[in-house]
């Protein structure tokens, strides 16, 4: 299995409330492979808003 083969999915952060439900605040515009190029980017854009969150708090 090459690394062409590897699955695509969708980079996203997701929030679960103190009620139980579930927020999505960031899903990236495009499926990206795990370890490769634009998942690394789209994990440091994740932390990004991740570390901005935090700070607010």
């Amino acid at each position: 299995m090459g690394w062409l083969d590897l699955p695509k999915f969708y980079f996203g952060i997701q929030f679960e409330m103190k009620d139980g439900s579930h927020l999505a605040l960031y899903i990236s515009d495009h499926p990206v492979q795990f370890e490769r190029g634009s998942y690394f980017e789209e994990k440091q854009e994740a932390q990004q808003i991740i570390d901005t969150i935090k700070r607010s708090m």
